[in-house]
């Protein structure tokens, strides 16, 4: 059996207010004592591994956590954040310009899921991403494994692994609408076999 926590970053610039983050946001004041706490967590839970999303704030968390246990970390594109239209950095997640552009991506993925709105990322480059990096896991030889990700990256895995890796982009905005707000270095543990099994979600 092997086992994974999946783990939000600390806090970042932009995290005090639900906004659509820039890829370059680097973790706050906050974030970094969080990311701190968050190690001596993690040395009680042992993994041997950090796999980190390649995006700084995950980055400088998963470096503070490698600083303070030693625990070794690589990076792995696919629990990068979902890149969302450039358009739509830094305005808020709530609102009538973020409730548009979510029910234009909404619709356009469900008519074509190989539709591009405007430089964000589709929903079958999103999927495969997704499916990568499940397979990523799988396949390491290390028992425990933490992963450095993002709420976005989180919340989609467990809609995926829930549904078998065949849930559909309204399924997915939807389900994640419902979930509520994630901690900063909130842990959720799967346990892996053959098949995947939810453990424990978003324990702080």
């Amino acid at each position: 059996m092997k086992t994974i926590y999946l783990v939000r970053h600390g806090q970042a610039v932009g995290n005090e207010i639900a906004v659509f983050k820039k890829p370059s946001a680097l973790l706050n004041e906050r974030g970094v004592l969080e990311a701190s706490v968050l190690s001596q967590k993690l040395m009680l839970l042992e993994p041997e591994l950090i796999v980190s999303s390649p995006l700084p704030r995950a980055m400088q968390t998963s470096e503070i956590i490698n600083q303070e246990t030693s625990i070794p970390f690589i990076i792995h594109e696919g629990f990068s954040g979902i890149r969302h239209a450039t358009s739509m950095a830094g305005k808020l997640k709530e609102g009538d310009e973020a409730n548009q552009y979510l029910k234009t991506i909404k619709r356009m993925y469900t008519d074509n899921p190989d539709s591009h709105y405007e430089d964000a990322e589709n929903y079958t480059e999103f999927h495969a991403r997704l499916c990568t990096a499940l397979q990523f896991l799988e396949q390491r030889s290390e028992s425990k494994i933490a992963v450095v990700t993002h709420e976005s990256i989180i919340k989609s895995l467990l809609i995926l692994v829930l549904h078998n890796k065949a849930y559909n982009p309204v399924l997915n905005i939807d389900l994640k609408n419902h979930m509520g707000k994630m901690l900063n270095t909130g842990i959720t543990k799967f346990e892996y076999t053959d098949t995947w099994k939810l453990v424990s979600w978003n324990v702080n």
